[in-house]
């Protein structure tokens, strides 16, 4: 077995502490980046339901047809209101 001396075992001892620092680092970063790509995506998805939303709200005024999609989900009522969107 080979015998290591003082600064080669501080120097392992560093690595391992850099390499455990790193990957902690990393993940970290991981996880930020994929709550912003998730937030994101939330938000164009509501913005594009929400847009959807009032276009049929508006378009109530008018005798205007809900497209079938929207009546499949439930979002119209019987009297053509528009209930509470849950998803």
């Amino acid at each position: 077995m080979v015998r290591l001396n003082g600064c080669q075992r501080i120097g392992i001892v560093i690595s391992v502490v850099w390499l455990i620092g790193a990957a902690m680092y990393q993940r970290d970063g991981d996880i930020k980046n994929a709550a912003l790509v998730h937030r994101l995506t939330y938000d164009i998805c509501s913005d594009a339901k929400r847009d959807e939303l009032l276009k049929a709200w508006k378009g109530l005024d008018k005798g205007w047809e809900p497209p079938p999609r929207l009546e499949q989900e439930g979002l119209h009522g019987r009297g053509g209101e528009i209930l509470e969107y849950s998803s």
